[in-house]
């Protein structure tokens, strides 16, 4: 059987013999006043000194101590599994595809000829993801601005983002993809049009991050956001304005279409959104494949699935 055993404070024996030696002998120096007495009460106002100062260092050493942070579960080790691109790499494909209607060039995984609109038969069938699986690029498509009104804009570049999870939270479990897959589209204007779950921002500025602006400003609140199992209330400001985190989470970069494409498939990151009534704040933070300059800070509106039409 296990007893309790009281933890002694180190300095408390000299404190308490230093107490009871000081009240003892200053009633015996009274009584017998000499050389003796006087000499006791300088060792017993020792003890007590000693006692006080070491229980002061152990304060003081307490209090200067930092808290050791568990390792985050962002920095767990991604599976290395092929991507699409890689899967598309593997597949000989011709380099200078034409319309057999028209002669316009085409693309390996376009359905249909964006000049004469005829029907293809796609050389690689991507997956088909819940939105904006049949888009491509080249075509137009027409969203519905809450503020401009209904817009007509060509996508110029088209981004599979594939969905990270781990089986358990931990910074040794690895994580893996879903086979889920989210598309982002880059219209004209410089409007950056995101699907992510059910959700759909139209995202209208970007400006690059550092990773002290991300550590300073976003990561913070992210962490408390994912230790409450992405349930808490979790409320910060920025840009004089407040906002709302509503998801927090990690991708991979299946494939990228189009023309200007800075992002590597195989760049993986983590993304924080948030709100602020219909405003949304999107950071992309890249941890590998994404060096460059490409941590990026988007911001927008949120519109509906039924604003867009394709």
């Amino acid at each position: 059987m296990m007893m309790n055993r009281t933890a002694s404070v180190p300095g408390s024996a000299d404190l308490i013999f230093g107490v009871i030696a000081l009240i003892f002998l200053c009633v015996m120096s009274l009584i017998f006043p000499s050389f003796t007495g006087i000499l006791a009460l300088w060792l017993a106002f020792y003890f007590f000194s000693s006692g006080m100062h070491i229980m002061r260092a152990q304060n003081t050493g307490a209090s200067t101590m930092r808290p050791v942070m568990a390792v985050s579960a962002a920095n767990a080790p991604v599976v290395n599994t092929p991507t699409l691109a890689d899967k598309m790499a593997a597949i000989n494909i011709p380099k200078d595809l034409k319309c057999p209607s028209c002669g316009a060039a085409i693309r390996p995984t376009d359905k249909k000829c964006n000049y004469c609109g005829s029907s293809l038969v796609p050389l690689i069938d991507l997956p088909q993801p819940a939105n904006f699986g049949d888009v491509q690029v080249g075509q137009s498509i027409q969203v519905t601005h809450p503020k401009q009104g209904v817009l007509t804009l060509t996508v110029h570049r088209r981004l599979y983002y594939g969905e990270l999870w781990q089986e358990s939270s931990g910074p040794n479990v690895p994580w893996t993809t879903t086979g889920t897959y989210f598309v982002g589209l880059t219209l004209d204007r410089d409007l950056f049009l995101l699907n992510w779950q059910s959700r759909f921002y139209l995202l209208d500025s970007h400006t690059p991050l550092t990773d002290m602006d991300i550590n300073r400003d976003f990561a913070p609140y992210a962490r408390q956001f994912a230790m409450s199992n992405q349930t808490a209330d979790v409320r910060f400001q920025y840009a004089s304005e407040n906002w709302k985190i509503i998801d927090i989470g990690k991708f991979r970069i299946e494939y990228c279409d189009g023309d200007g494409a800075q992002i590597s498939p195989g760049s993986v990151g983590r993304f924080i959104h948030a709100s602020s009534g219909s405003d949304v704040l999107v950071v992309e933070d890249y941890q590998s494949g994404g060096s460059g300059g490409l941590d990026t800070l988007w911001k927008g509106l949120i519109i509906q699935q039924s604003d867009i039409k394709t």
